[in-house]
């Protein structure tokens, strides 16, 4: 039975992954226990400005995610002499990748009993003997921008894709646009760390924090 509790933005996410990986919303909304409009908005709305994130409520609008603030202290710890206005202009762009799995792997049956009904079929969800698989996501922030979310279509983030479908088609367009201030600021995963990425950027020119 759909219940009216407020999904996390990590089960936002994994509700995108499973539509993009072909589950129907219906199917989507009876797995995380939701009414199928909540599955539905979700899903619109990542469509019109590629994000989960929620319309900012009553109050002052946050400026910035916080991923984003993160990355500011980092960015202002490393550089104590810097003033607020030189610690934004090299807040360029910081990148994540991140994989979320298609089924539940809590090896458990989750039972809703309508009052006076008991197991009946709706009411049960079973768990899928065997996980479904995951997949690999790719995002860029930036003070007031964040790039399209781009999925590696089947398997990990190697070297090589890291280069081809995220730094030469996104990160180089978008270090071109700001300019000379740019900073890249990646995860240290070994797929950014390694010899074809640093040429890659070398040869394009685009500065990388360390």
């Amino acid at each position: 039975m759909a219940s009216r509790r407020r999904m996390e933005d990590s089960e936002l996410w994994r509700a995108v992954g499973r539509i993009e990986a072909g589950q129907s919303l219906t199917d989507v909304a009876l797995f995380f226990g939701v009414h199928h409009p909540v599955i539905s908005r979700l899903w619109k709305q990542f469509q019109n400005s590629q994000t989960v994130v929620r319309r900012p409520v009553a109050g002052r609008p946050r400026v910035t995610t916080p991923a984003e603030d993160r990355y500011i202290a980092v960015v202002a710890k490393r550089n104590r002499k810097s003033t607020s206005t030189h610690v934004t202009s090299m807040v360029a762009a910081a990148i994540d990748e991140f994989r979320f799995a298609l089924q539940s792997d809590d090896k458990r049956v989750w039972v809703w009993r309508k009052q006076g009904k008991r197991n009946r079929p709706e009411n049960i969800t079973e768990h899928h003997a065997f996980r479904g698989g995951s997949i690999m996501a790719w995002v860029g922030i930036s003070i007031g921008y964040r790039t399209d979310l781009h999925f590696y279509r089947r398997g990990s983030a190697t070297a090589v894709r890291y280069r081809d479908e995220a730094l030469d088609p996104i990160v180089k367009l978008y270090a071109s646009a700001v300019g000379p201030s740019f900073v890249l600021m990646d995860d240290n995963a070994r797929p950014h760390r390694a010899a074809i990425v640093d040429d890659f950027l070398e040869s394009e020119g685009i500065a990388r924090m360390e």
